[in-house]
């Protein structure tokens, strides 16, 4: 089982390019106000509403393990806040995390199937993050913007530009929590091999060191000017994407330079 970690805070994780990311989208627009706003002008109350009439309210009855995973999750990390679990049919391998009053956390039916204690922790660990690090504003605030997007081509592409950084760099972050939280460097690199396409059957086949040179070779590769282009106007516009390759070496690399080792020294 994994260590509490007394007193452990969000900003003592937190990427450098996360934070670098959320100062440009600031020099933009006025993200906290805006996702202020959008809370007083939305009903507090869609997500759940919309969970509670579509998926299945997890309990400590119906649900003793999940729960269980939940408040060692919570314990780890020590976050003292209620959490409300829900669950879907689902072959999505994510958790989604929602709310304003009361945080949720849906979860897919598969996970709950097919994945090990150590990844849901690790999966629970990157939601508890979210809600420390107070990041639901601004995956809020990019998603209402892809529309602008559509309706504003140039403009809106001008303020998602720096959104979409930071949502990506913002991963970073979130999956060094779900390592804290876990304490499984193979689970959470395992389950990061997932979200780029290896099959569930093959994941205990993944050479961790291998798979982290390859994506390093391909990504420090010079590319032309078309290809930058395209990674731009295709990833960092497009929406939500997992990053799923960047996401494994930036993991791979926190872990073994010593960093994550340090973290779990200075509070246990």
């Amino acid at each position: 089982m994994p260590v509490a970690l007394k007193g452990l805070e969000v900003s003592e994780y937190r990427h450098s390019e996360d934070e670098k990311a959320f100062k440009a989208v600031e020099n933009v627009l006025p993200a906290g106000k805006l996702g202020e706003w959008m809370e007083k002008f939305e009903s507090k109350y869609n997500d759940r509403i919309e969970y509670l009439g579509s998926c299945v309210r997890l309990t400590p009855d119906n649900a003793p393990r999940i729960f269980k995973l939940m408040d060692t999750a919570k314990t780890v990390l020590d976050y003292d806040g209620d959490i409300d679990l829900f669950c879907t049919r689902s072959y999505k391998p994510r958790i989604e995390v929602a709310g304003i009053d009361v945080p949720m956390v849906l979860i897919s039916d598969i996970i709950i199937k097919k994945f090990s204690d150590e990844m849901i922790l690790f999966l629970f660990g990157q939601g508890i993050t979210m809600l420390k690090g107070g990041m639901l504003k601004m995956f809020k605030l990019s998603d209402s913007l892809v529309n602008f997007t559509n309706a504003i081509p140039i403009a809106g592409k001008a303020l998602l530009y720096p959104l979409g950084q930071w949502r990506r760099k913002s991963q970073m972050t979130i999956d060094r929590g779900g390592l804290l939280a876990c304490q499984d460097y193979e689970a959470a690199m395992k389950y990061i091999g997932l979200l780029s396409g290896i099959p569930f059957r093959y994941i205990n086949d993944i050479d961790i060191n291998d798979r982290a040179e390859q994506i390093t070779l391909e990504t420090e590769r010079k590319k032309s000017l078309p290809e930058n282009v395209g990674h731009v106007n295709n990833t960092l516009l497009s929406g939500r994407r997992s990053w799923a390759n960047e996401r494994f070496v930036e993991l791979f690399n926190w872990y073994n330079s010593g960093e994550y080792g340090r973290v779990i020294a200075a509070h246990t």
